[in-house]
């Protein structure tokens, strides 16, 4: 920008400060030099400051002095025409400094303004296309998901036809169970007297005695029978039984049943035709477990030989095996009647076995024999058949027990009694104090010695070998003492005698005593029903006859009525105490035992143990009407008596 000189009207006087205030001007557009009249005096004055005083001036002086004054005048002019252009000047100045000002301010702001319309026009373009791919996705979006809606909707017809199909399929089974049902529906249509006259007492045998009883319909085949083996879960209780406590639960449990096993039903023959059901059982339960165990080895062998990882391969994860198998249960079956074709010894104990294996059990080397059988016929491709090409090994006399061994039987032992005295258990204790001691002692002696050859104190001990452990204790000890093994007799006891079943004389009279106390306690509760049942009942016998006593001299004659007769001998039971209603159940189970057989001598002498009875009220209550039912109580169905 090119500024024209301006030529002040006072830069004679003050060209520095002139100087100074345009250099100011240069620097800054926007300033305006303004010099006022007061300013302009005080200048003048300090330019005539070192004037004399006033004093009489001469002619000459006074014509000097306003020549001087005319010439101040002239300067003052000068002066202002002068500072009139400056300030013309820099009025023009300063609008060529506010027009280019404004210029550039324009110039900047048309840049912004261009600036900012480039990046609003690249914002909205980069919005445009975002919202083009915005578009595509959710076209393609709704396409994906009119998609899976057509899936989906084929899936569900899918879906309805099978469960059309299964839905029919259970109707039709549903109405096959509805049609044995009605079909059965008769047989639940019976009396009381139907009922208690199928519920023998050769019925009740067949339904309780044994597994897989029936009673009330007809058994289909002998598969009803079959079931599988009887489960036994292991005890987690925190004490373990004693051999007492074994000894007792065996005698109670044979005590059950003889009380409850009639010898006269459960005869041999039918005894053994029950044994051989159970045992065809067992054996289709084997059978179905060796075929789940053949298809599970199958099925690791198939998925071990599709991942096998060759050598600097990068080992593959194995899936889990698929079990759905498992609930085929005729693959099953099919699958145990190959390995027992095959393999019959895998099953079965044969008359020609080894001697010295147990026919119930199936021991290691057998199974492993029977295991490496199996391997090398299923090696060895079959010519047409499928059957044991084994040696012959007769015929089979029992089943193999397969599988693991059961959960054992931990059986507890007390600690025999301390009889020691007092001066006998402090003697002992100080001498365990000392031995600790004196080994302590030694351990640490030694230990420096063993700590150069890195050992320890305890790698001197030997170690503790199972298979040569003796199992014997003391009461094992004191049991065999007074046996001698040279004797063949007692040695036989030895051998013979299970160390479970060796009991002192001390389990025997503990056994006895819990049975005492078993039977006291049984027959104190059977004593309170007995009694309660004979006060509800003679007080209700009682109310109906209206208060009568008891003639125990009453006997049945023309003038009696039977009814009358038989109302005061059930008063009379009812009175009668404990002991004697015990002796007249026992007296009647023998009467109907015998088929009413019993003579006069034996009723008689039965009737000396019941004194609140005469032989002829004895006799009347044994030959009475068993279907004779009780007098009803009210609001009560009758009892049979």
């Amino acid at each position: 920008m090119f500024v024209e000189p301006i030529a002040h009207p006072t830069s004679y006087i003050m060209l520095p400060a002139v100087l100074k205030r345009a250099k100011q001007l240069a620097s800054s557009s926007n300033a305006v030099v303004t010099v006022s009249a007061t300013q302009r005096r005080r200048q003048f004055r300090s330019s005539t400051a070192a004037l004399a005083p006033h004093e009489k001036l001469t002619h000459e002086q006074l014509k000097e002095r306003r020549a001087q004054k005319l010439k101040a005048q002239a300067f003052a002019k000068d002066y202002n025409e002068r500072r009139d252009a400056y300030n013309a000047q820099v009025k023009q100045l300063r609008k060529q400094y506010a027009a280019e000002v404004a210029r550039h301010k324009a110039e900047d702001n048309a840049g912004k303004q261009q600036e900012q319309e480039r990046l609003t026009r690249a914002r909205l373009e980069r919005q445009r296309l975002k919202n083009i791919r915005s578009g595509r996705n959710a076209l393609l979006q709704e396409q994906r998901r009119l998609e899976r809606e057509r899936e989906f909707e084929a899936f569900c017809e899918q879906q309805q036809i099978k469960r059309n199909a299964e839905i029919d399929l259970y109707r039709r089974a549903h109405q096959k169970c509805i049609d044995a049902l009605e079909e059965e529906a008769p047989l639940w249509m019976t009396t009381p007297d139907e009922v208690e006259a199928a519920f023998t007492k050769e019925a009740e045998q067949l339904l309780w005695a044994r597994p897989g009883g029936v009673l009330g319909a007809p058994n289909p085949s002998i598969d009803a029978h079959f079931w599988q083996h009887e489960t036994h879960t292991w005890s987690m209780r925190k004490t373990f039984p004693l051999q007492r406590d074994l000894l007792l639960q065996e005698i109670q449990d044979q005590v059950y049943d003889e009380a409850n096993l009639d010898p006269n039903v459960w005869t041999p023959e039918r005894t053994q035709e029950a044994e051989e059901i159970e045992t065809k059982a067992r054996l289709r339960a084997d059978v179905e477990r060796v075929g789940r165990k053949e298809l599970l080895r199958r099925q690791q062998r198939m998925i071990e030989e599709d991942y096998e990882t060759a050598e600097g391969e990068v080992p593959k994860a194995k899936p889990a095996p698929d079990l759905k198998f498992l609930a085929d249960q005729e693959a099953l079956e099919k699958e145990g009647a190959r390995v027992l074709m095959e393999n019959p010894t895998k099953f079965f104990v044969f008359d020609e076995d080894r001697e010295g294996e147990d026919p119930s059990l199936l021991t290691n080397s057998s199974t492993k024999d029977s295991t490496n059988t199996t391997e090398q016929q299923q090696q060895q491709p079959s010519k047409g058949s499928s059957s044991y090409m084994g040696p012959t090994r007769g015929a089979p006399i029992s089943l193999r027990k397969i599988g693991k061994n059961p959960y054992p039987l931990l059986v507890g032992k007390l600690d025999p009694p301390d009889v020691r005295s007092d001066r006998e258990k402090k003697q002992q204790q100080r001498e365990e104090r000392m031995l600790e001691a004196a080994r302590q002692k030694k351990a640490e002696e030694m230990s420096l010695e063993l700590a150069a050859e890195d050992r320890l104190v305890e790698d001197l001990e030997p170690d503790l070998d199972y298979n040569e452990f003796d199992a014997m204790d003391e009461q094992d000890t004191r049991w065999t003492k007074g046996l001698d093994p040279d004797n063949e007799e007692d040695r036989k006891i030895l051998e013979n005698t299970d160390p479970l079943h060796r009991y002192t004389d001390e389990d025997v009279d503990w056994v006895k005593e819990q049975m005492r106390a078993q039977v006291e306690y049984e027959d104190s509760i059977l004593r309170m029903e007995v009694e309660t049942m004979q006060q509800t009942n003679l007080a209700r016998l009682e109310e109906s006859m209206g208060g009568s006593v008891v003639d125990r001299d009453l006997k049945p004659n023309s003038t009696t009525e039977a009814s009358t007769v038989e109302q005061e001998l059930e008063q009379l039971v009812f009175s009668m105490p404990y002991e004697e209603v015990m002796a007249l159940s026992d007296v009647d189970d023998r009467y109907v035992e015998s088929g009413g057989d019993m003579s006069e001598e034996e009723i008689a002498e039965a009737a000396e143990e019941i004194p609140s009875l005469t032989v002829d009220q004895l006799k009347s209550l044994l030959q009475r009407d068993r279907d004779y039912e009780p007098v009803e109580q009210e609001g009560e169905a009758g009892e049979g008596k």
